[in-house]
Order: structure tokens, then C-alpha cells, then sequence
């Protein structure tokens, strides 16, 4: 199935390499050249990671050389000190490397998948037109899994983003760079439905603030996350953020697209300003059966001012109930800073109601899964 994947991407590559002015009667390669155009390879050199710490420990000569030590002579051998087996260590994306695509040519704006700048630093741009230029991080949001780059360079391509919703069984397009081959290749497939975040499972870190939609666009190899997804009248619904599926290929594979529709203010923001200020009031909740505790009330927070203690059970947010952690969170996050909430709670089987005014975090944490 891989090598049939790969294929189906050489196909594609032919025809996303296609010249802009190439006539054709199919419309998708139009879109295909013109997001071809604005589509960019994103490179972030890697954070130097430190040495691990040495010890010297007893052993022969040829058990040393065995385990990977140095020898020092004297039945003395210096290993890395850590146990073994060697503690797994988290794997790195490949992915320092990945597609953007442009989105305002005046401001040299790019956006593209926020974990794809990852931990790294200096990151670079090839634009299509091959020119590799430096760019600065304007800002990143984890919360909606969004991050602009800014490069100085004319003769940029932008493409415009939706302000619709995506709609299941329309029409997708994919584009993006794919490595390590240095071509931009476009797969298409239909949009499949709205993807609940608290759905993709405990351990997997995926926006916890965006609307997640899957589509049946084939993923054929690395590069493609940030690349955009197009509408067939050649608007972003979204991009590309994840596979979803058993192997990544296959039938069982999709891939999972952020919602680009409703973004504008936070795609501002930190173009802006570098950084989105949300509301929060300092607790970490456990909502499990349809109910949600309070499990850690911070010192100091809104939370705790407003009264609110550990063990509280919130019945309902201004009226509303919920039943999931992200749902709680995407909430308080929404409102305003400086609104007061009326949380409904039950403490020692009695029903009280309190009031708890939000306060600014532009760090907002992550929720912890239910």
C-alpha cells in the first residue's frame, strides 16, 4: 500500500509541477498551480540537545567497547549515565521540516502547523521560486495549533482563507511540499466530518481550542503538515495538522485538518503582538461520567479567589452544563477577560452558586485528558 502511495504522489507531483499558464479543461489544476505558488518548504534547525551526563564504571576491555563506553585503562570504562535499557527518549518530528503556505504578501505573512516549529529555532523558507530566505516566528498559539512565520521578500503569491465552515462530502485539495524529495505535490479527497478533540484518544497532544475536521486526503509522505486544504473555488478551509489511521496509509488512514474558518482574530493577534490573550481561572478539572471535578485549584487564581475548592462538582457555566474537559476549557477561554462567571456547583451534596471573574493568561495550559 506504501508503494502504491508513493505513486499516487509521483502522479500528483507531474501534475502540481504543471506551468501556471498550462491550458486544461480541469479546474483543480489551476488551483493546484495557484497554490503551488504560495505553498513553501518550512526548515527549523533542531535545539542542540545536551550530552548525557558520564560515569565511569569496572569492566573489561571488550565488554566496554561492547556496551559503547571508553575505555580508560584499568578495568575502568566511562558510559553514559543512564539505565539501561536506555530510557526511551520522545521521538523528534521529522519534522522540522514541513509546508506553510503564504496568507498576506504586503506583511509577508505564512501560516503553517505550530508543531511543526516545534522546540527548533532559525527557521528558513524556500519559497517556489527556490529562493531559501530567513524568516522570523511572529507568533504561535498550542491552543489552536496555529503559528505565522514573516519573511522580507516581494513577489509573494497569497492564498485567501474561508470564513465558512467546511462541509462533509465537499471536494478537498492538499497541497504541500513533500520530503525528502524536493517537488510540491497535491492529493484530493472529500472533506468527511467534524473530528470532537476529546475523540483522538488519550496521549495524543493535538489542538485542544480547534475545530478538527477529517479528510480522506491520502498523506504519501512527510512535509505535507501545514500545507493548505482548499475549497474547489480555491479558498483555505484549512490545514493540514495530522495522520489519522492505523499505519498512516490505507484505508483506515485520513488526515486530520484544523479549521481555518473563524481564526481571523487570533491569525491577528499574533501577527500582532506575538502571542493570543485568552480567559482563564486557574483550575485543572476531571470530568469523568458526565460530571466534572475541580482537581487542582492554582494559589492565587481567579479560581480560588472566586471560592472555588478542590473536589467542587461544576453542574453548569452561566446556564450551560458540560461534560468535557476541552469543552469547559474552550468556554472559559472564550469569554472576555474580566467576565464574571456563575459556576453552579455541588459541594458536600449542597448546591451553591459562585462567582468568579477571569483573569489574562497568554500561556494558557493544556488540558489534562478526561
Amino acid at each position: 500500500m506504501k508503494q502504491r502511495a508513493v505513486l499516487v504522489a509521483a502522479a500528483f507531483a507531474i501534475e502540481a509541477t504543471a506551468p501556471a499558464h498550462a491550458q486544461t479543461a480541469d479546474a483543480r489544476t489551476a488551483l493546484i498551480a495557484r497554490a503551488q505558488a504560495a505553498v513553501v518548504e518550512i526548515r527549523i534547525e533542531p535545539e542542540p540537545q545536551p550530552a548525557p551526563p558520564k560515569r565511569v564504571i569496572r569492566l573489561s576491555e571488550g565488554d566496554c567497547a561492547e556496551s559503547g563506553g571508553t575505555w580508560l585503562g584499568d578495568r575502568r570504562c566511562e558510559v553514559s549515565d543512564q539505565p539501561f535499557p536506555f530510557a526511551p527518549r520522545p521521538r523528534t518530528d521529522a519534522g522540522q521540516m514541513g509546508s506553510g503556505f503564504v496568507i498576506d504578501a504586503q506583511r509577508g505573512l505564512i501560516l503553517t502547523a505550530e508543531h511543526i516549529i516545534g522546540a527548533g529555532r532559525d527557521p528558513k523558507v524556500k519559497l517556489a521560486d527556490g529562493r531559501l530566505l530567513p524568516a522570523t516566528l511572529a507568533g504561535r498559539d498550542p491552543a489552536t495549533g496555529v503559528a505565522l512565520l514573516r519573511v522580507e521578500a516581494t513577489g509573494l503569491t497569497a492564498l485567501p482563507l474561508a470564513t465558512r465552515a467546511p462541509v462533509a462530502g465537499e471536494a478537498s485539495l492538499l497541497v504541500g511540499r513533500m520530503l525528502p524529495f524536493d517537488t510540491t505535490i497535491a492529493t484530493s479527497g472529500m472533506v468527511g466530518g467534524r473530528m470532537p478533540v476529546d475523540g483522538i484518544g488519550i496521549g495524543v497532544t493535538m489542538p485542544w481550542l480547534a475545530e478538527l475536521w477529517i479528510t480522506d486526503n491520502l498523506l504519501p509522505g512527510g512535509g505535507l503538515g501545514g500545507g493548505p486544504m482548499l475549497a474547489s473555488n480555491g479558498e483555505v478551509l484549512g490545514f493540514a495538522s495530522a495522520i489519522y489511521g492505523r499505519d498512516g496509509y490505507g484505508q483506515g488512514a485520513a488526515t486530520i485538518m484544523v479549521a481555518l474558518h473563524g481564526m481571523g482574530t487570533v491569525i491577528e493577534a499574533l501577527a500582532m503582538k506575538g502571542s493570543v490573550e485568552r480567559s482563564q481561572i486557574g483550575i485543572s478539572i476531571d470530568c469523568a461520567d458526565v460530571a466534572c471535578t475541580v482537581a487542582v485549584v492554582f494559589p492565587g487564581s481567579a479560581a480560588e479567589t472566586g471560592g472555588l475548592r478542590v473536589g467542587d462538582r461544576i453542574l453548569m457555566i452561566d446556564g450551560r452544563p458540560f461534560a468535557t474537559t476541552n469543552a469547559v476549557t474552550a468556554y472559559i477561554a472564550s469569554r472576555p477577560v474580566g467576565t464574571t462567571l456563575a459556576l453552579a456547583i455541588e459541594r458536600d451534596s449542597a448546591a451553591q452558586t459562585l462567582s468568579v471573574v477571569t483573569t489574562s493568561s497568554n500561556a494558557l495550559p493544556a488540558p489534562s485528558k478526561d
